[in-house]
């Protein structure tokens, strides 16, 4: 079932299927780092060179990406839990559109789901669908995670839906409703369109198992207890633990075992954790990157998040062994009270038989070259140690404050200035409150500014910070910085919130391509990629190029020739769309000087004629 050899990253899950690209992807996280979701786009085009396991990805390819799917993307996290960026990325602007702050619908909830639906169109025009439920949030955490893929084709003859579809339809139909702020008409379209083909999707379950159920907490009534209330064996993974929630449990449960973190096992009373027949904990050599050092912000202080910081166990899994079945519960939901009656959480249930998706087979045996047992030592209680009671007061503040801030409904105004290039970007916001719990120390900029340009949160007035930026500083994602002291001891912690931006200029997606985009060898890299999603091998052998030379429709790089015009009419002939797009970017990049620099001469000698006779093929078709 789950073997600790069998790593699945991201983007092999987000790829598209042979013979499918991607319509839509919808996805759903507590906490998010833009420069992970950079690498997202790239995942769903055909750049067979890239490497999306590293943090730094080639800016052309990203850009590339981005164009083309970013208004085909909607993620959904946690407000107040965006990830201050260690390094600026002018690509962040591509992102300000995809990023949705989102709030639990409950008080005192979280948003806590990890989810991606995935929506595929084939040549034929079948739409394929594909749910990632996961653990891990959308960072470059490194901890033991889970996630689990289903695909399934939209059954459009099928008038009916599949009931067992209907709780993760209506997931999807309520996200819009978390939302912070209120959707544009076509991704609330998009939305509406999911949510509705996903109740006719059949979907496959993985092997092993029999059955799929789907589990969304948090939304309207769908916070029922999940569990089967019989007897029954069990076993819980999870790197938080509550005492409401393990209690809740049947008591009577015949072989109970608990895994979690060495440190949250401790938190608990002797007395919540007696019924618990084993209690295991991560074996240390089992961590990833266990001496790896906290994330460092630029400016000094230490990035806080319980979740995003974890080195070792993050999974969490329920499993029940209930007569000669099995039922499996994996997602985003803690083992907490918190999870299951506060906050919006999802989890997939999967049926089998025991003896291939039982407890016993989860944990392997010593018979297995490689089991989770192996990862795994028993927990024992240390020697009680005295709470340090000003860092969870710490944890509080922060939280509060956090929390207060996301709720302060913050916008941005841009307006010009006598000054050429340099706009001013003011921070407002109605009904700001005098104070903030706990007196905090609050710093405001946009992230794409520099700590030391900061400026102090205004509390009483309307507008609370304004900042004199560039064209290319402008953005909607703001960086608050916030330092709480207790008792003489200090701490600071950034997050960042995505604002609404009002009267910005309306190029700056094209100012962006021309700043990175800005000579001859990187159109011609650009080019390399579009023309690489029709021969990969042509697209990787351009992009790897020195250009030094273009002559007659053909480049020159040490005595190597690629002839682009018959590249180009290929294209014409198997994928005309990707002409659409050159063409697009043509203009995009301007008129006269600008272009000028950037397009290689003869260059329109080139793809002119080609352009001129795919306009001719549409007319005729007209």
């Amino acid at each position: 079932m789950l073997e600790p050899q069998d790593r699945e990253l991201l983007h092999e899950s987000l790829k598209p299927p042979a013979g499918y690209d991607l319509d839509y992807a919808l996805g759903a996280t507590y906490s998010v780092d833009l420069s992970a979701l950079l690498a997202v786009p790239l995942a769903f085009t055909r750049h067979q060179h890239q490497d999306l396991d590293q943090e730094e990805q080639d800016p052309v390819a990203t850009l590339d990406a981005l164009r083309r799917n970013s208004n085909r993307m909607t993620l959904f996290c946690q407000s107040g839990r965006i990830h201050t960026p260690s390094q600026q990325n002018k690509l962040f602007q591509l992102l300000e559109d995809v990023v949705v702050e989102a709030n639990a619908l409950s008080d005192h909830g979280a948003f806590h789901p990890k989810t991606w639906v995935l929506r595929y169109t084939g040549t034929n025009e079948q739409v394929h669908y594909r749910f990632l439920c996961l653990s891990r949030n959308l960072t470059y955490a490194r901890s033991w995670d889970t996630v689990l893929r289903l695909d399934g084709e939209f059954r459009e003859d099928r008038q009916l839906a599949y009931a067992r579809n209907h709780p993760l339809g209506d997931f999807i139909e309520t996200l819009p409703e978390m939302a912070a702020r209120d959707l544009d008409t076509d991704r609330q379209a998009k939305i509406e369109t999911i949510q509705d083909e996903l109740r006719r999707v059949d979907f496959s379950p993985p092997d092993d198992f029999e059955e799929v159920d789907f589990h969304p907490f948090g939304i309207g009534n769908r916070t029922q207890w999940p569990f089967p209330d019989r007897e029954t064996d069990l076993m819980v993974v999870s790197p938080f633990l509550s005492k409401s929630l393990l209690n809740q449990f049947d008591p009577g449960s015949r072989n109970t075992t608990l895994i979690s973190r060495w440190e949250e096992l401790d938190t608990l009373a002797e007395d919540t954790l007696d019924p618990w027949d084993e209690i295991y904990t991560l074996d240390t050599a089992a961590e990833l990157n266990p001496d790896s050092d906290p994330i460092e912000m630029p400016d000094g202080e230490e990035e806080i998040s319980d979740e995003d910081t974890l080195k070792s166990l993050h999974a969490k899994l329920f499993i029940v062994d209930d007569g000669w079945d099995a039922r499996v519960y994996t997602g985003s939901a803690n083992a907490t009270g918190a999870a299951f009656h506060q906050n919006v959480e999802f989890l997939v249930e999967l049926k089998g038989k025991k003896r291939l998706c039982g407890t016993d087979v989860f944990l392997g045996d010593e018979d297995d070259d490689v089991s989770i047992r192996d990862l795994l030592v028993p927990y024992h209680r240390d020697e009680p140690s005295e709470k340090d009671t000003v860092a969870e007061r710490l944890d509080d503040a922060h939280h509060d404050i956090r929390q207060a801030i996301s709720g302060l409904e913050l916008r941005a105004q841009i307006e010009e200035t006598p000054r050429e290039d340099v706009y001013r970007l003011r921070l407002e916001g109605d009904d700001i409150p005098d104070t903030l719990p706990h007196e905090p120390t609050i710093e405001i900029r946009p992230i794409t500014l520099e700590q030391r340009a900061a400026e102090p949160l205004a509390m009483d007035a309307e507008e609370i910070a304004t900042f004199d930026v560039s064209y290319e500083s402008i953005t909607s994602f703001i960086a608050i910085r916030v330092t709480v002291e207790i008792e003489g001891e200090s701490r600071s912690e950034s997050f960042v919130l995505n604002v609404p931006l009002n009267n910005a200029p309306t190029d700056r997606s094209q100012r962006l391509l021309r700043s990175i985009i800005r000579d001859k060898e990187r159109f011609l890299r650009f080019l390399a990629l579009l023309l690489g999603e029709v021969d990969a091998g042509f697209g990787h052998q351009v992009s790897q190029m020195e250009w030094e030379e273009w002559d007659s429709g053909h480049s020159v790089d040490a005595g190597n020739r690629f002839p682009l015009l018959e590249q180009l009419l290929r294209v014409l002939h198997e994928n005309p769309e990707q002409l659409a797009r050159i063409q697009e970017l043509i203009t995009d990049l301007g008129e006269g000087d600008d272009v000028e620099q950037v397009l290689p001469e003869g260059f329109d000698r080139v793809f002119d004629p080609i352009w001129a006779v795919l306009n001719e093929e549409v007319t005729d078709n007209d």
